[in-house]
């Protein structure tokens, strides 16, 4: 089975998605906001979502507008987290990933295909 998706939003870095207080860490205003914007997308959904078993591949695209630097490996974290318990039970049944990002794009988005794999 291979599913695809693709998200008009980016997920926001991990370098924001969490704040310490002392020696006690939360999820930032910006984490909680794309999880309740990846919830809404898929519940706008016009197919039923079954979640995925097994050993999984994702393949992930990043659209960004302008010239944004944004470290690639600093996307895929919400993203992953975002996606438990909706695609996938747990993110660690991602065995591959192949990630990319495309700068000076007219708009913004995520695309996502996830397969299961042997």
């Amino acid at each position: 089975m291979n599913i695809r998706y693709e998200m008009p939003f980016l997920p926001p870095s991990v370098n924001a998605c969490y704040r310490s207080y002392g020696k006690k860490v939360i999820k930032s205003a910006k984490l909680k906001e794309f999880e309740q914007k990846i919830i809404q997308y898929f519940d706008s959904q016009d197919e039923e979502i079954n979640m995925l078993e097994g050993k999984l591949k994702l393949t992930v695209s990043f659209y960004l507008k302008g010239r944004r630097s944004i470290d690639l490996d600093n996307l895929l974290k919400a993203l992953l987290d975002g996606c438990e318990n909706i695609l996938y039970e747990n993110d660690k049944m991602i065995y591959e990933i192949h990630a990319e990002k495309f700068n000076n794009c007219d708009e913004v988005k995520t695309i996502i295909q996830i397969e299961q794999i042997n």
